[in-house]
């Protein structure tokens, strides 16, 4: 009709890389893409019916819950105008609230840090704390000296939301120290008990590019849990080693590798019992869950750190080099607590993890005709008729996925694949059956920073005390000077990278 605003829409896929179903909450990015504006937008599923869904505050991000089976894809079309089941704006409101759940997950939130004091019933006080490299810290190899909460002042606000998908207090911190920027942080309970963060208390830490010169920034965890300064870490990243704390060490010394979770845990004896906290440390434990590898330690009685970003200029000590800085630029990521009864806590911790670790990737096409053309890209060097892509070897995990943008708009495709299977026989992959129907297949290393083929032109080949050639892992496998992506061969614990270009 004259004067009807046309509909128009964008299309995603949604990846799920884990070999089991899962259901997770995933947001779609609308900056460039739809602006909600007032007329909102709403999400569709390739059925075309409606999708429960909630808009982040900046309007910039639309979340739903979506169920994806292993190994597969699922697609959404984001639609706007919008006139019924629309994404819904979450209730703002000034200062801090307490966060929950149907299924049991609940946060008491601290107006004075606008952080968690409490999770599930148990003491958690949350800060943020610095240390000065001339006090000594995770890096700094002198005498120690406890790191120094952020002071009362540096926070500078915060502001809650309540939605149908998730409830959230974002707190943000001035860092003073001639930092670049404030420290934003949030900290978020998902609705939906079926999803697989329902369990999970999320705080996402919004790091500046420069945290003041020689500081290093953390995240300290203060609890009621008697655990006489024991740490669990992952340092093989799954099986767990208990470390005790040795108070003749400097900080550094007591620090650990925290690759995929670390755990604090309340000793069980008659002793610990008549501790004050009684009541509420009998057989609870907390778990750090993270998606990169950080530095943890646990320096007190039940209290856990884990560093989260460092800017050394210079030190005290010889340990250099001098300066230690983070990455540069400014960076967002996601760390999960999971507090409860040991044996739970513990049965979820690993699964929990790996998902944190692998979350659903999302692709974005231009329109429906891009999301056809992705599952037709998965569906095109299988038997006529399968819908499905052909199942990898057992053993075998995708280990990534994710498009990269190229400066001609095209896309290119991240694979990693590895043979899980310690002592194992060799397994073979087909990716363009198993992953993408690729136009070209290029191995890379590990890093991406490299052509395999090149590396290998100057590359040391290392084997075992008393080993031969045979206990080495297989080589690319060559036609015509090109890898054969089609036989890739994996040895045991083998990881093997890949650059698919459409």
């Amino acid at each position: 009709k004259s004067g009807q605003t046309e509909e128009t829409s964008t299309h995603f896929t949604v990846f799920n890389s884990l070999a089991q179903r899962r259901t997770s909450v995933v947001g779609f990015p609308l900056a460039g893409v739809l602006d909600p504006g007032v007329n909102g937008v709403g999400v569709r599923d390739a059925r075309g019916d409606p999708v429960q869904a909630q808009l982040s505050r900046q309007n910039d991000t639309v979340y739903i819950v979506a169920n994806v089976s292993s190994l597969s894809t699922a697609s959404f079309d984001i639609v706007s105008p919008c006139t019924s089941d629309c994404a819904e704006l979450p209730t703002i409101t000034e200062g801090v609230i307490d966060l929950s759940n149907t299924h049991g997950t609940t946060v008491t939130m601290a107006e004075s840090t606008g952080l968690p004091e409490k999770i599930n019933g148990v003491h958690a006080q949350h800060r943020y704390a610095q240390y000065h490299a001339e006090q000594g810290g995770p890096y700094v190899l002198i005498e120690t000296d406890s790191a120094s909460p952020l002071p009362a002042h540096s926070l500078l606000g915060s502001v809650s939301a309540i939605g149908p998908i998730f409830q959230e207090v974002e707190s943000t911190f001035d860092l003073g120290y001639n930092s670049s920027g404030d420290l934003i942080s949030t900290t978020r309970v998902y609705t939906d008990p079926d999803c697989e963060q329902a369990g999970i208390v999320e705080i996402q830490h919004g790091v500046p590019e420069k945290i003041g010169d020689n500081r290093e920034l953390i995240m300290h965890v203060a609890t009621g849990l008697a655990t006489d300064g024991s740490l669990w870490t992952d340092e093989s990243g799954l099986e767990m080693h208990e470390r005790a704390y040795d108070p003749t060490l400097p900080i550094s010394g007591n620090y650990h590798g925290l690759v995929l979770s670390s755990s604090i845990r309340a000793k069980r004896s008659s002793e610990h019992s008549k501790s004050q906290h009684s009541t509420e440390n009998s057989a609870k434990q907390m778990s750090i869950l993270t998606q990169h590898t950080m530095g943890v330690a646990s320096l007190g009685n039940g209290e856990i750190e884990y560093m989260m970003a460092r800017n050394i200029v210079n030190g005290t000590d010889d340990q250099g080099p001098w300066p230690l800085r983070q990455l540069q630029g400014a960076f967002s990521f996601p760390t999960w607590v999971m507090m409860g009864d040991s044996d739970e806590v513990e049965s979820n911790r690993v699964i929990s993890a790996l998902r944190l670790e692998n979350p659903l990737v999302v692709l974005h096409g231009d329109s429906k005709a891009e999301g056809k053309k992705f599952r037709a890209l998965r569906r095109g060097a299988h038997a006529k008729g399968k819908a499905s892509p052909k199942p990898m070897n057992d053993g075998v995990h995708l280990l990534s996925f994710h498009a990269r943008q190229l400066a001609d708009d095209n896309e290119e495709y991240v694979v990693r694949v590895q043979n899980v299977v310690a002592g194992s026989g060799v397994k073979t992959v087909d990716l363009a059956a198993s992953v993408l129907n690729y136009a070209s297949c290029q191995e890379m290393t590990l890093s991406l920073q490299e052509e395999r083929a090149t590396n290998e032109m100057h590359r040391l080949i290392w084997k075992t005390k008393g080993g031969s050639e045979d206990d080495t892992s297989p080589e690319a496998y060559f036609v015509n000077n090109d890898v054969d992506c089609k036989s890739v061969t994996l040895g045991p614990l083998d990881i093997r990278t890949f650059l698919l270009k459409m």
